[in-house]
């Protein structure tokens, strides 16, 4: 496949990312992300080699150290299938599978976290419900939604409508609720999940279960 269109699918892969987590975005009780200065993302793609660059969510200042933050996408293979990238932690994708990474600023120059355990040295230890619920997003492929989503959204729900995103103490630990979405395929649920987060950086999935759709996704097919 010429490789434009596989620069397209990248894209594509982002902005259904995106779409999908637009309502986690602004919320009075967590402190805004720094984010990377969208003038310089032509010089990150030549410097890590990926394939779109898009803003994090707004929430993630409560991240220690709090330094400016991007999320990318890395195709695993280039056109001629030789890898790109080996890390699989933060895949998603159809035929040509993609691992979402996050870009940080520091104040000597421009680093990718790649994986859980780069995310993990970089941040931990977390000290805080507001640092645990920002690293849970980064440690996963979970975004929070907040209740003025749910009041303007008209979703199908499994049951009940769920708890807005929250983090809180308990047992020595933060639990953290956030959400996922399926975006490949043919059916495209949002999951409820419950997180620990631990002060060293450990996080362990409690649970995880189907929560709702949006109508607007019916006959949507992506591969």
């Amino acid at each position: 496949m010429p490789k434009n269109c596989l620069h397209y699918i990248v894209i594509l892969f982002a902005l259904i990312l995106v779409n999908a987590c637009q309502f986690s975005e602004d919320k009075v009780n967590y402190l805004p992300t720094k984010h990377i200065d969208t003038n310089v993302y032509n010089k990150l793609y030549k410097q890590f080699n990926v394939g779109h660059i898009f803003k994090a969510h707004n929430y993630l200042g409560n991240l220690k150290p709090n330094y400016p933050v991007a999320f990318t996408s890395q195709l695993l293979f280039d056109p001629k299938g030789k890898p790109v990238s080996r890390d699989t932690d933060w895949v998603q994708g159809g035929f040509f599978p993609s691992a979402r990474k996050v870009i940080v600023k520091t104040d000597t120059g421009y680093v990718m976290l790649n994986n859980r355990q780069e995310v993990k040295k970089f941040y931990a230890p977390i000290s805080s419900q507001e640092e645990a619920l920002a690293y849970a997003t980064l440690y996963n492929l979970a975004f929070a939604a907040f209740e003025d989503f749910f009041n303007a959204k008209s979703f199908r729900y499994v049951g009940e409508k769920p708890k807005a995103s929250y983090a809180k103490e308990k047992n020595g630990a933060y639990e953290v609720h956030l959400f996922s979405y399926k975006a490949f395929g043919c059916d495209h649920p949002y999951f409820s999940e419950i997180y620990e987060v631990r002060q060293d950086g450990s996080v362990r999935l409690v649970s995880r279960q189907r929560s709702f759709t949006n109508p607007k996704d019916d006959g949507l097919c992506v591969d």
